[in-house]
């Protein structure tokens, strides 16, 4: 299924030490302006599987984070341990985990005016 909404707006502000959670509903965004302050997070809501972002202008502050990891993968089970250290038997192998899913592609196009770290 590839589904996308594009929003077209004037500005985003995303204020220092606060969080933004990229919906569904802005796969695509066109601004005049962006502003993220130090220390912002970006994360996105489950379903996103891109963002394609586009800034006339934009300041970015330090220490800003773009998380757009995917989902963590699920630990194998524990082997089983041997009987006792005394009578030298061997443990068992574990199983293994799954596979984690795949990050979000994420695409900026930015008029960078200011940028932090």
């Amino acid at each position: 299924m590839c589904f996308s909404s594009l929003v077209d707006a004037a500005s985003l502000r995303i204020p220092a030490n606060s969080s933004y959670t990229v919906p569904v509903t802005q796969t695509e965004m066109n601004l005049d302006e962006l502003v993220i302050g130090d220390g912002a997070t970006i994360s996105f809501a489950p379903g996103v599987v891109a963002w394609d972002l586009r800034a006339a202008k934009a300041s970015i502050g330090r220490g800003v984070i773009v998380d757009a990891a995917g989902a963590a993968g699920v630990d194998g089970e524990d082997g089983a341990d041997g009987k006792s250290c005394s009578d030298n038997s061997d443990g068992q192998a574990g199983q293994p985990g799954s596979a984690g899913g795949n990050a979000i592609a994420v695409s900026l196009r930015l008029g960078v005016i200011e940028i932090g770290s």
